[in-house]
């Protein structure tokens, strides 16, 4: 084999037991199995959340093997390993319960354990662990039947005892999320299917475990700029002891587990104090509490977590699972994820400070509906740099958490903030759309544009952005003997054309496959089809040259702008 090989799958290559990578073996020198409820909590939700999010995947990031020795070790990602079978083994216990004997059973055989009717080998077990005592265990507790004593206080063994404490935890949260969803043993079954199928992962796979091991420590070596982290760590373990800070910064490690600490603290840091950089978040953060006062070191960790908990729903909304109404949930999830198609983190103080202050999601909601619409204004028509809005934001965030200004007040400040409606119209008209994440972005805008003022609730496009196609009516590379070039031609003016607002449109399924390049006569009887009534206008055009392209900027800027005020109102 390789000396090093990385290949990437999906949580069912991964788990499935006659995959390229089969059964899997923990090594002696690997730590016990110990996930806490967090930890477990948090991947859970990352996973189930995948069965009302099509168009995403969930990443589980790297697993580093090693295949010495003629079995693969694991070395890296063992308590995901773990956890995702447990996982999976409380789905088939489900499945089981509710009729589905023979779903529960293929499931077993795939993922957990292959029973073996013919030959003497004995059956193929998933995972190998050193202690046989704790591997027996282990899948007589994934195994169909309930036979199982599922009190963890009734054994010794630690990695037993976590197993039940976190299968038990598992079972608790599937059936609150079943009971929630009102799902019916067919939906439960595809969302396993769902988990299996939409869960990405890295495997690195050596040849020696040494080389295993070197490359687990290079990729957990990340380099990120964490000191003044981990000096705030220090001062409080040294103003109050370890004792009474480890539980709860562990917490706070788990929250964050997935996010560079640093842009949280200085996030953190902005709402506290205003403005706060990387550079002096922690010194900030020292002005409202001192190290030489033990009650405020307190406070400062306990806002920490309760702050920390806050960030994790921000960054990942799935994380999010105690809200009481599901359509400003489901709007939540939707405006986070929006907003961060034009604002990456200018916008976390804000939404960080309404959250800590306990904001309803629908406060929360507009203010994101707010940012978004200064993201589409300020920041892609006019082209203007994402710090030109940092101040303001920081003061706002600051404004919410010391309660100087209202939800009104915030929302007026934005709303002054965002670009008049014929600053926009002229920064459309002139914009230039790059290829990439600026087509991503205006391929969003038009979508909700077309939803907004075109289309009837039940014929709105819900195709994620992935299945849209992002047409260019006048085509970047016609053919040279094509109408195109005679009404064009000078490349750099076509050039020009070709990425105007007003060259662009939508289509849907495929479409495009044949009429990318053709001439605009031949794509018009192509447009006609298309149930979205921009196409069908466009097709009503004899032609499309510079005049057309110029008038049909102006007329999609002004349906723009009423998608943006409609957003804001």
């Amino acid at each position: 084999m390789k000396r090093v090989d990385a290949h990437e799958t999906t949580l069912k290559g991964y788990l499935g037991i006659e995959s390229d990578i089969g059964e899997l073996t923990i090594p002696f020198s690997q730590r016990p199995y110990e996930w806490n409820k967090a930890e477990v909590e948090r991947l859970f939700n990352d996973l189930v959340s995948l069965y009302y999010d099509d168009e995403n995947i969930h990443m589980l990031n790297f697993f580093t093997l090693s295949g010495e020795g003629g079995m693969t070790k694991i070395f890296d990602g063992q308590q995901r390993t773990i956890t995702s079978l447990l996982i999976v083994g409380v789905f088939i216990k489900k499945l089981n319960s509710r009729g589905l004997l023979e779903a529960a059973k293929q499931l077993h055989n795939q993922y957990i354990e292959k029973v073996e009717y013919i030959s003497d080998d004995g059956n193929i077990r998933k995972l190998r662990f050193d202690d046989k005592e704790t591997e027996n265990f282990f899948y007589k507790l994934l195994s169909i039947k309930n036979d199982v004593d599922l009190d963890s206080k009734n054994y010794e063994n630690e990695t037993i005892k976590t197993f039940i404490t976190n299968f038990n935890l598992i079972t608790q949260l599937l059936d609150r999320f079943i009971d929630k969803n009102d799902l019916n043993r067919d939906e439960i079954r595809k969302m396993v299917n769902r988990i299996l199928t939409a869960t990405n992962l890295i495997t690195i796979k050596t040849d020696t475990d040494e080389l295993a091991m070197a490359m687990f420590e290079s990729l957990n070596n990340t380099g990120k700029q964490l000191e003044n982290y981990y000096v705030l760590k220090n001062d409080l373990v040294i103003a109050l002891e370890e004792k009474a800070v480890k539980d709860k910064w562990n917490e706070i490690e788990s929250n964050l587990a997935n996010f560079d600490q640093s842009d949280f603290l200085v996030a953190f840091a902005t709402v506290l104090t205003g403005k706060s950089t990387k550079k002096n978040a922690l010194s900030k953060i020292y002005t409202k509490y001192s190290k030489q006062n033990r009650k405020e070191m307190i406070d400062l960790l306990n806002i920490l977590l309760a702050a920390s908990e806050k960030y994790l729903h921000l960054r990942n909304p799935a994380q999010l699972t105690d809200y009481k109404d599901r359509t400003a949930y489901d709007n939540y999830r939707e405006n986070i994820s929006n907003l961060n198609l034009f604002i990456k983190k200018q916008q976390l103080p804000l939404l960080l400070a309404a959250m800590m202050k306990g904001y309803s999601l629908s406060n929360i909601n507009e203010i994101a509906t707010h940012l978004l619409n200064i993201g589409i204004r300020n920041l892609y028509f006019e082209e203007k740099r994402a710090n030109t809005i940092e101040i303001l934001i920081a003061d706002l965030a600051n404004d919410i958490y010391t309660e100087t200004k209202s939800i009104k007040d915030v929302l007026n400040v934005l709303k002054k903030e965002a670009l008049s409606d014929s600053e926009v119209k002229e920064a459309i008209k002139g914009k230039i759309v790059k290829r990439g994440q600026a087509e991503k972005n205006l391929k969003f805008i038009l979508r909700e544009t077309y939803n907004t003022t075109d289309l009837q609730r039940e014929l709105k496009i819900r195709d994620n952005l992935s299945e849209i196609h992002y047409e260019h009516i006048l085509p970047k590379r016609p053919s040279q003997n094509s109408q195109w070039i005679k009404d064009f031609s000078v490349e750099e003016e076509r050039e020009i054309y070709t990425s105007k607002v007003g060259n662009a449109t939508l289509l849907l399924d495929k479409i495009n496959t044949n009429i990318s390049n053709k001439d605009f006569k031949d794509k018009k009887l192509r447009y006609k089809e298309s149930h979205i009534p921009e196409n069908k206008n466009i097709a009503n055009h004899k032609k499309w040259t510079t005049i057309e392209i110029e008038n049909r900027t102006t007329e999609i800027a002004e349906k723009i702008i009423t998608y943006l005020n409609e957003l804001t109102n």
